[in-house]
């Protein structure tokens, strides 16, 4: 299903029907999500953190990105400029991508000692948390994209909304 969002939403942009910020916000998001998700993979394989846990917390926060935090930059139809168009674009991802590299650097090298080693355990999970939300986001702006377009495009019935 993903698979067929993310082909609707590559259709749209050769089209010209996507506004390039709103793809530029569907590329960050990607790409913030295969990070993150291939740090919480290194941190369940190599630095022993208990799959089930992890698990929780990244279905947890993805629900929550994809049920609140993609709705808070709405998606639409411009009729004017014939384009699927957003409201602003949000640097806070860069940022929490900065501060996950600086804060781990810090944990490691800084506060293990200072705290018994717990502190990156704290960080870690935090950055589970960012993970989830960031794949919630990315799937969230998928489907609103998918909802936003113009009617005869639509191929999920589940998904269409009456107007």
């Amino acid at each position: 299903m993903i698979e067929e969002l993310r082909n609707t939403a590559d259709e749209l942009s050769r089209d010209g029907k996507l506004d390039k910020k709103l793809k530029r916000r569907l590329r960050f998001f990607e790409i913030l999500s295969f990070v993150f998700g291939f740090i919480t993979i290194y941190d369940i394989l190599f630095e022993g953190f208990y799959w089930f846990y992890v698990f929780l917390v990244v279905a947890a926060s993805f629900l929550f990105g994809f049920f609140v935090l993609s709705q808070i930059n709405r998606v639409s139809w411009d009729k004017r400029k014939q384009m699927i168009v957003a409201t602003k674009m949000d640097i806070w991802g860069v940022f929490i991508l900065v501060f996950y590299i600086a804060t781990r650097i810090l944990s490691d090298v800084y506060l293990n000692n200072i705290f018994d080693g717990n502190a990156s355990k704290v960080f870690a999970y935090t950055f589970f948390t960012i993970f989830g939300v960031a794949v919630g986001r990315f799937v969230g702006s998928l489907v609103l994209i998918y909802l936003a377009e113009p009617s005869r495009h639509r191929k999920f019935r589940f998904l269409k909304r009456d107007k």
